[in-house]
């Protein structure tokens, strides 16, 4: 779920065309910038972004005065593809603008991600033909952004060639007259397309993909790579689990900043934050410190409006803070977020691919995305979650994004995490839900004010029996807050309302700086829901919305809104 844990192939992407400067729906982009930034302290923040981190405090204990940190002066260099930098801006240079860029010269780029050939080797092109390889393209020039790999004696360039539009066309018909740099990659398997590198006493052969995207003569501009800063607390020590020192990694992605995972799936609508707290002391720091909590003061463009946050947490809290004094002629404001650290099992599966049955160990840390409004995810969650502020976070290694279910009037979340734990025994699951008092009215007609209760049904795909601890439902201010545990793993499907009930929603005071909610501590009488097991077939069908495509799984699936069935 974390960006920088997000698996891509070293696409070069920096010579995309990016957001104009006068976009009203983020922090201004030029072509060329970095596709998300790391956020390092507003003190230093020698490059100059928009957006870094005001402050971060850490509360030991629910109820305690919070400790403010401090920069340490050490940093952790982000992972480096050219893709995240330290600033939504090129560190040097000038950058054209989109329309200067459009009156370029559009060529045909070939290419293949698999290094490293050296230059002076010869490069083709071969494709297959009824199941036999032919030579489509004979004697191609190598092609790199960088010169002076061009120039270089040692294997350090990927499989890439550079054509005209015109010499391109003779060769590939699927390349229209139209072709421009906002039009569409177009991607040949290692089956039909392949390079062939002859270094004249061995040849080599290309295996993954090859790829045919527009490239034009626009400045490659370089970008400076991000870091993470290390935070101390005043009053703590080197020794004290509750206050040692974390490392907060922590980056945006403005909207329209086109990030791609491979070749062939990319989008533009991943507007988000992303935070991820880690303890220098190592990974089993807070395995036993269940009531801390930390508190991380963003300072963000006004144009940023979180939709949904989720991840790997507890207590999380996502709230609007006070209005900060304009940014190069940006309007800004505070995003507060307070999150505890969780223990999540572990496995080496993949988001996507079926789980695995045991895991290896647990991490004790706190992770969570914060989705723009621009983001394609918060559309998952309809009209009404789309007005902000719902939040999904639990202890499940993966979870599929929250999705708005019209026909039972209920927020669905499926989760992914191995069933045993690493001792044998079975995980058990724990589910927070947030959501804000507009959303609650919008989604169920009902008031916070009024007599309501949390319902919570919990089935699986094998149709096995649920077991689940406790459903507590309470209202915190102007939100529902809903927790669940005891449900075991591997790939629980929750389903979540808010109902009419017997018993008035009374608002619980927010402690100072933000609301620490312990589950354990919440006093009788609470609503607990027993679960529903499965007993209706359940089926699969195909959401599709562009070039992006989601399965939705329910005895009476309905695609999210803004998707078609496929």
């Amino acid at each position: 779920m974390i960006g920088a844990a997000i698996l891509a192939l070293a696409i070069s992407l920096l010579s995309a065309p990016l957001a104009s400067a006068d976009t009203e729906h983020g922090p201004r982009l030029a072509a060329g910038a970095p596709l998300r930034h790391t956020l390092v302290s507003c003190a230093t923040n020698t490059a100059q972004a928009l957006t870094c981190i005001q402050s971060v405090s850490v509360i030991p204990k629910a109820g305690e005065k919070a400790i403010v940190g401090k920069i340490t002066g050490k940093t952790v260099l982000s992972g480096f593809d050219g893709r995240i930098g330290d600033s939504e801006r090129p560190i040097s240079g000038e950058a054209l603008t989109p329309a200067e860029i459009a009156k370029l010269e559009v060529k045909v780029l070939i290419s293949n991600e698999e290094c490293c050939h050296d230059p002076r080797t010869l490069l083709s092109l071969e494709k297959n033909v009824s199941g036999k390889w032919v030579t489509l393209i004979s004697n191609l020039s190598f092609y790199s952004s960088d010169v002076n790999l061009l120039q270089s004696t040692k294997p350090s360039l990927n499989a890439s060639s550079l054509l005209s539009l015109k010499d391109a066309q003779k060769y590939f018909p699927e390349i229209s007259s139209s072709w421009n740099t906002q039009s569409s990659k177009i991607v040949f398997e290692g089956s039909q397309l392949r390079f062939k590198v002859d270094g004249g006493s061995w040849q080599w052969y290309s295996k993954f993909p090859v790829t045919l995207s527009p490239e034009n003569s626009a400045p490659k501009l370089k970008v400076s790579q991000g870091s993470y800063d290390e935070w101390a607390f005043a009053n703590g020590s080197t020794s004290s689990a509750a206050t040692s020192p974390i490392v907060v990694y922590s980056e945006f992605q403005p909207y329209l900043a086109t990030w791609c995972w491979t070749a062939a799936s990319c989008s533009s609508n991943r507007e988000e934050y992303t935070l991820y707290l880690k303890s220098s002391l190592g990974p089993d720091t807070w395995k036993d410190n269940k009531d801390i909590s930390f508190v991380v003061t963003i300072r963000a463009p006004k144009t940023f409006a979180f939709g949904e946050v989720s991840g790997s947490a507890r207590n999380t809290v996502v709230k609007y803070g006070k209005d900060l004094p304009d940014f190069n002629g940006v309007a800004m404001r505070e995003i507060i977020a307070t999150m505890s650290p969780i223990a999540t099992a572990r496995s080496n599966q993949m988001a996507g691919s079926p789980p695995e049955e045991k895991a290896y160990g647990y991490t004790y840390d706190a992770n969570i995305n914060i989705f723009g409004m621009h983001n394609d995810i918060t559309q998952f969650l309809g009209p009404c979650g789309q007005m902000g502020g719902v939040h999904v976070v639990s202890n499940a290694m993966h979870s599929i994004d929250p999705v708005w279910d019209p026909v039972s009037e209920t927020i669905k979340v499926r989760l992914e995490t191995p069933h045993f734990a690493p001792d044998g025994g079975l995980n058990n699951g724990y589910l927070e839900l947030r959501i804000p008092r507009e959303s609650a009215l919008c989604m169920w007609k009902l008031d916070l004010d009024g007599s309501i209760n949390a319902s919570v049904s919990i089935t699986y795909d094998d149709g096995s029996s649920p077991s689940v601890g406790t459903v507590i439902g309470k209202r915190i201010e102007n939100d529902y807050l809903i927790i669940t545990s005891g449900f075991h793993f591997s790939s629980p499907n929750v389903a979540v309302k808010i109902v009419k009930g017997t018993q008035t929603a009374t608002p619980q005071p927010t402690a100072t700086p933000e609301p620490v909610i312990t589950p354990e501590a919440v006093a009788s009488p609470e609503p607990v829901i027993s679960p529903v097991a499965a007993v209706a077939k359940k089926i699969t069908i195909t959401c599709v919305k562009g070039k992006m495509s989601k399965k939705i799984t329910a005895v009476k699936p309905v695609c999210p809104a803004g998707y078609k069935k496929k």
